[in-house]
């Protein structure tokens, strides 16, 4: 037991919807929440020089008589698993691969100017604005859209354009973080599922009230919707079609951030709205009390779901619900369903394309461009497959020679 490391943790309260109040520890960059008994327990180890000290504080505390070996219990079930975390240092999340793409030395040059963008005044402005011009857009006619002549040079420029609004609005999370007093990571990409993804880490903010993690989590929107104001401007002035379509595709992709079942911008959000941390994990707490409770099995008391807010309790059960079908379809459906399509259609493109190319004729842009799109997400697909199935499959057989020998 080291009691001096304990003196490295910090512990703050926790804004969650929990009916007893929890607290948040940090030690080392990881988060945890813990109940008041818990933490209270660390407190007393950290105002303690040994576990002898620290029997006595309990014990005159609770007004129960704690031993040294009661301490030294106590810390290995609840403090050393917050101290001790063998692996933690290649553990990824919910990613099967990342990298950090720009340090948060250099992302920190800018939220310090950009503050400003999350003042009241500012912000209600700004938001007015965008819902003007947003309603306006989707007022026109979207019928019949034709991109005209559409060259590898107009495809770059419009990939680079959604690479800055991208990168603008992971630099709205780090923004907001800043304005709050928290510190965040520098903006990396990654593989989330079979989704290539921008990301910054912004965990400091488990420090902050619920009201204040919900504005970072929206502001990469935010800041993105921000982003398109000049070109609302430029497309009105000019009716170009492709920056039509590049709006239009911006804010599909605000669904698709917003969306709360993978665990992007929405999900978070929902995870403040219900006050429900490890929201993914919680929900499907809500099967296992709904089983235990159907073969009449004795119900863990402390189980997180029975221990939340009525209102906040109904609205869990029916996240879990949505969301657990939702992964049913598209594990069941979407996805097998894409896989049939590319064996179908991709051996007749590649013949196509290669025809053109042995013919000495430039290939059509959008064969170009739904040949290689979909190879990418055919071998971005194999490779989440390769390493959810693999790890698995190493911890059966490993598990098939311990039981044989």
């Amino acid at each position: 037991m080291e009691i001096e490391l304990v003196h490295k943790i910090d512990i703050l309260p926790f804004d969650t919807s929990c009916i007893n109040k929890k607290y948040l520890v940090s030690y080392e960059k990881r988060n945890f929440e813990v109940s008041e008994s818990v933490a209270l327990f660390i407190d007393i180890l950290k105002i303690s020089n040994s576990t002898v000290e620290a029997s006595l504080k309990l014990s005159e505390l609770k007004n129960h008589k704690y031993s040294e070996d009661d301490i030294i219990a106590i810390y290995d079930k609840c403090v050393k698993p917050i101290i001790e975390q063998p692996g933690d240092k290649k553990k990824k999340g919910s990613f099967i691969w990342k990298t950090e793409l720009i340090p948060a030395s250099i992302v920190g040059l800018f939220p310090s100017f950009l503050k400003i963008l999350f003042k009241k005044p500012v912000m209600f402005a700004l938001i007015l604005v965008i819902m003007v011009f947003e309603i306006v857009f989707f007022s026109g006619d979207f019928r019949n859209i034709s991109l005209g002549e559409v060259d590898i040079y107009v495809i770059l420029g419009v990939l680079a354009l959604f690479l800055f609004s991208s990168l603008f609005h992971e630099l709205g999370h780090a923004t907001a973080c800043k304005h709050f007093g928290c510190k965040h990571q520098g903006i990396g990409f990654g593989l989330y599922i079979n989704f290539p993804v921008f990301f910054t880490d912004v965990s400091d903010i488990w420090k902050l009230p619920r009201k204040q993690r919900l504005v970072v989590n929206f502001a990469g929107v935010y800041f993105q919707l921000i982003f398109l104001i000049p070109l609302f401007i430029i497309y009105f002035s000019t009716g170009n079609n492709i920056l039509k379509y590049f709006i239009l595709t911006v804010n599909f992709n605000f669904i698709f951030t917003l969306n709360p079942f993978f665990k992007f911008d929405g999900y978070w959000i929902i995870t403040d709205l219900l006050g429900v941390a490890n929201l993914r994990e919680r929900s499907n707490e809500f099967f296992s009390y709904i089983w235990k409770r159907l073969r009449r099995k004795n119900i863990d008391k402390d189980i997180y779901f029975l221990n939340i807010q009525k209102k906040e309790k109904i609205s869990m059960i029916i996240y879990s619900l949505v969301v657990n079908l939702f992964f049913i379809c598209y594990f069941g459906y979407i996805l097998p369903r894409f896989i049939k399509g590319f064996i179908t259609y991709i051996p007749g493109m590649l013949a196509q394309f290669v025809n053109e190319i042995a013919m000495g004729n430039v290939p059509k842009m959008n064969l170009v461009i739904s040949l290689f799109s979909q190879l990418l997400l055919f071998i971005i697909m194999v490779y989440v497959i390769y390493k959810m199935v693999f790890p698995l499959m190493r911890k059966l057989l490993k598990r098939q020679v311990v039981n044989n020998e």
